[in-house]
């Protein structure tokens, strides 16, 4: 809702800007009207429409955490494994003497309620200033005109139109005192039907009562039916000074009604200087093709969403955009998580025999849980022990499991980093134990010295055709590990958490908007700068960013993993082709937990495709990837079917 509000606020806003400046001293009048409607009518529109932009690995949708593949790693280490697939696990029992209902937050309750209230109350109003007019006719005299009703009011009163009657006072049409230049007048009225536009602003008013651009708009409509009224006139009777005479005369006479057309609506030196005015058609085609430039800039910036399709990755590093970073796990049969997407991560057996649900229940005991989900109407703020037994469930990822005894470093691992990244000249850089060290160094120590290893990638990109970037490979001693690393996710790191799911799917907005309006410089400028700093630097907190993987949670089908396969296998049946190979279907997870952007590499079956989209974009909600408490738009991929 706030979406559409902003987005409609700032069309409607730039488009009257536009008509005051461009073309409202202008003698246009007919455009001017289709002008204003089409304007409100663009700017209730622009909101709900999106044009993606595709681009096929340049613009980042939302980098992961470098931690997150760091982890990963580790998975395949025994003893040390760190689950990332969200997988339905059973509830645990709920005390019912401590279990409570939800708190709730009434706020949004009493503003919508406030909200409706005041509808309710301008719509009656509306309904019974509609109802004055059909009273009044049927209470009074009409008779016939030139096609029209003339209503006859046994009171004083100015010429006015509602719809195909003419409201005036019985007694001057009885003896004549109403000028036919004001029956002419208030005609255009009635066969322009421009009581529509103001039941259509009135309408608007109704609902968007607390935006006041809308009264600024009815004013300019309101004027623009009176150019158009005294432009006819002067056509008929070619004497402009005895008609501006003439309403001069009638100036504030008797009483205005606000749904109708009346006779001197806003009698100002506009409409007089507007009577002896001329446009000729050369202005007035520059004027209305200057607007032109202007729309299609509202279009770029409200509407167009840019949608990053992530190339191929190779088996062993992911092709990303400049800007982007990631981490990659070190063996050849790792997943890889790219930095524009999230991988459905496989199947890892855990050693733990702890019960899951009662590992939850550690992980998150004495943490304050705060849950705005807007789809879903639901607002919680309460501790973890006090969240329903469906509400864990739902919201909740799966924790980690503790580390426990490191068992060393793998042999592909150790190879790769110290060796074929050599002798393929990457950019390289070497820590032990979060201090920097030349490659030299670490090899005066053996495999067996350390305890656990993570590697980092970033700033990769294709130079003469080969993959290059800036790698950084971490080793951790056993004593490092065992003071710094081994506790790391006993618990999570935070006093809360926040679970943001929006009304309706949010732009993606890169971390790095704000800084760079804020400065001037490009998000790659400034991705670059931070880069360079970090790798300039001679130290790494490795425990922060471990830390900072425990606060980013990944998009989530609600019941975890295996449940969303269960969907696809009812849903989708796959061609003969793929029968023995996996399906990658890549889908961007929206922060109000729908999926769009449905796209599967190197399939060019198009009724394929339109059923995969199909199934995809109709599965139930997921919860979205958060990050510090807000809703993330973001990439993911999944394999089907799982083996």
């Amino acid at each position: 809702m706030t979406d559409f509000l902003i987005k409609s606020t700032v069309a409607m806003g730039v488009l009257l800007g536009i008509y005051y400046i461009l073309f409202e001293r202008e003698k246009m009048h007919r455009f001017n009207r289709f002008y204003l409607l089409s304007a409100l009518v663009f700017s209730l529109v622009l909101p709900f429409v999106t044009i993606p932009v595709y681009v096929e690995g340049e613009a980042p949708i939302q980098p992961l955490p470098m931690e997150q593949a760091m982890e990963f790693r580790e998975q395949q280490m025994p003893d040390n494994t760190f689950d990332t697939k969200t997988a339905t696990v059973p509830p645990a029992p709920v005390d019912v003497k401590t279990a409570t209902e939800p708190q709730m937050n009434y706020w949004p309750y009493l503003g919508w309620g406030l909200y409706i209230t005041i509808v309710l109350i301008l719509t009656i109003r509306f309904l019974l200033n509609i109802l004055h007019f059909y009273n009044t006719k049927r209470n009074n005299l009409t008779v016939s005109y030139k096609g029209t009703s003339l209503v006859l009011l046994n009171y004083n009163v100015m010429p006015h139109t509602f719809l195909g009657n003419i409201y005036v006072s019985k007694e001057e049409y009885d003896n004549k005192l109403i000028a036919t230049e004001l029956f002419t007048h208030e005609l255009v009225h009635v066969k322009q039907y421009h009581t529509l536009d103001i039941l259509f602003i009135e309408a608007l008013k109704t609902i968007f009562w607390f935006n006041p651009l809308l009264y600024f708009y009815k004013k300019a409509i309101q004027l623009n039916h009176e150019f158009l009224a005294d432009e006819k006139v002067i056509d008929a009777t070619a004497n402009t000074t005895y008609y501006q005479n003439l309403l001069l005369e009638r100036a504030n006479v008797g009483k205005a009604f606000s749904l109708a057309s009346n006779l001197n609506f806003s009698l100002t030196k506009k409409r007089f200087i507007m009577m002896t005015k001329t446009t000729n058609h050369t202005r007035s085609m520059i004027l209305k093709l200057t607007s032109l430039p202007i729309l299609a800039g509202l279009i770029y910036f409200l509407s167009t969403e840019t949608v990053v399709l992530a190339k191929p990755a190779d088996n062993r590093i992911p092709e990303l955009a400049p800007v982007s970073e990631t981490v990659i796990p070190a063996s050849d049969t790792a997943t890889i998580l790219q930095a524009d997407s999230v991988k459905q991560q496989p199947e890892v057996k855990k050693t733990s025999t702890s019960d899951p649900e009662a590992r939850k229940n550690e992980y998150y005991k004495g943490v304050r849980i705060i849950i705005e989900d807007a789809q879903r109407g639901k607002y919680v703020d309460l501790p973890y022990e006090k969240l329903t037994a469906e509400d864990r469930k739902y919201y909740l990822p799966e924790a980690p499991d503790k580390k426990g005894k490191a068992k060393g470093i793998q042999e592909a691992d150790y190879n790769y980093s110290l060796y074929k990244l050599y002798e393929e000249k990457q950019n390289v850089q070497y820590f032990v134990d979060d201090k920097k060290v030349t490659r030299d160094e670490v090899l005066k120590y053996k495999k067996e010295d350390f305890a656990t290893f993570a590697s980092r990638s970033s700033g990769m990109k294709i130079v003469n055709g080969k993959l290059e970037g800036n790698h950084r490979e971490f080793f951790y001693s056993y004593s490092y590990y065992d003071k710094y690393l081994k506790n790391i996710y006993d618990r999570y790191p935070d006093k809360t958490i926040k679970i943001n799911v929006t009304a309706k799917a949010e732009s993606y907005k890169s971390d790095l908007a704000d800084e760079a309006k804020a400065t001037g410089k490009t998000e790659l400028q400034i991705s670059e700068e931070r880069e360079k700093k970090e790798l300039e630097a001679n130290t790494y907190n490795t425990v922060e960013d471990r830390k900072n993987q425990q606060r980013y949670f990944y998009p989530r089908f609600s019941g975890g993993n295996e449940e969303f396969d269960q969907y696809l296998t009812k849903n989708l049946e796959l061609p003969e082709r793929y029968k023995d190979k996996k399906l990658s279907i890549h889908f961007t997870v929206n922060t109000d937990g729908k999926l769009s952007d449905v796209w599967i590499p190197g399939e060019k079956d198009e009724e394929f495709l339109s059923e995969v989209k199909r199934v995809i974009e109709n599965s139930p909600a997921w919860i979205p990837s958060q990050k510090d408490g807000q809703a993330l738009r973001v990439g993911f991929s999944a394999d089907y079917p799982v083996k």
